[in-house]
């Protein structure tokens, strides 16, 4: 329904749901077959009023179709085949209780004793079922044979024609490109916030800016080699930690990309383009304040154009980091190739 297809087979959709939520549900199966496309749908013993409002409606008995046609008129077929009842009833439960081979009609006020006849019942039903075949083979299925067959005539004549707009049709989008994209952005915000954002990760983060502080702390700057292997030391974190993140974005929703795309839900540009602008913001917020605690701990140059310079530097080195982890990810596939 969220891409509007052609066809759509609802199975049972009124199961379990009560008169007025069934009723509901029926009106918008009939407003989107109003609209153009086609419903093919099961019901579980429908009320007058929803049987009311069924275009054409399929009876099968054990399998065997019994009955083709507008729901309308499928009443006046069967009394017109000698089934028919005196009794008002929901024409719903009346074609099911011929579905069944209870002909009622026929059986008159003794239904139940016939029916505790047991073997006798099972031959009635049988007999019923039978007639009921028959009648179809003869009344209507000759009639939906002609009809197919004029029909086919009429599709091969304009396949040509129709091939090249079916094949336009199939390249259009329910939606635009920007849409698509805004959609995904949101969507990629809201995942990715409580994975970014998450206790356990930031406690990582923190707690390792820390004791690099601690490590480091203040170091003079004739310490040279000390403030080298500091600056050796949060660039190499910066630059594997971010990877190994990475790695595991495609092959989790790997699923649920293939399934959208078949479903023509959106692009795959703007798939990956929302999936990128998504994780640049929140990527780099953890790798900015492990920048400033350990540059302050570790008594680096204090200079705002050096802080900023220095920032620039380990932003850029998660973003090379991070789109390695995303290749990798997406070439192999495999969680744990990818981390080996």
């Amino acid at each position: 329904m969220l891409i509007n297809p052609s066809l759509l087979l609802p199975d049972e959709p009124t199961s379990g749901l009560d008169s007025t939520t069934a009723m509901r549900i029926l009106t918008t199966i009939k407003r989107l077959a109003s609209a153009g496309q086609t419903m093919v749908t099961t019901i579980h013993q429908p009320s007058s009023r929803l049987y009311h409002m069924f275009g054409k409606l399929v009876l099968l008995s054990e399998g065997c179709p019994i009955n083709y046609g507008p729901a309308s008129t499928a009443l006046e077929y069967f009394s017109s085949i000698g089934f028919s009842t005196t009794l008002t009833v929901n024409p719903a439960d009346f074609l099911l209780d011929l579905a069944n081979g209870s002909n009622f009609s026929r059986i008159g006020p003794d239904a139940k004793n016939t029916i505790d006849q047991g073997e006798c019942a099972e031959k009635e039903q049988k007999l019923v079922r039978e007639a009921l075949i028959s009648a179809y083979d003869k009344n209507i299925a000759t009639r939906l044979k002609a009809e197919l067959c004029g029909l086919d005539i009429k599709s091969y004549g304009h396949s040509k024609d129709s091939s090249t707009k079916r094949d336009v049709k199939a390249k259009q989008w329910c939606t635009s490109w920007f849409h698509q994209f805004n959609v995904l952005l949101l969507r990629g915000l809201r995942e990715r916030r409580y994975e970014t954002f998450n206790r356990l990760r930031i406690f990582q983060v923190i707690s390792v800016a820390i004791l690099g502080g601690l490590l480091w702390w203040h170091t003079p700057m004739s310490h040279i080699e000390d403030q080298i292997a500091m600056l050796f030391f949060f660039s190499v974190f910066w630059g594997f930690y971010p990877l190994y993140n990475a790695v595991f974005t495609f092959p989790q929703e790997r699923r649920i990309l293939i399934k959208e795309q078949s479903s023509g839900l959106y692009h795959l540009s703007s798939y990956f383009l929302a999936k990128t602008v998504s994780d640049l913001p929140l990527e780099l917020a953890l790798p900015t304040a492990f920048t400033f605690i350990i540059y302050w701990m570790g008594g680096l140059k204090p200079e705002p154009v050096t802080v900023i310079l220095s920032l620039l530097v380990i932003l850029y080195s998660v973003l090379v980091s991070q789109s390695l982890g995303l290749a990798f990810g997406a070439i192999l596939m495999d969680v744990k190739q990818a981390t080996t």
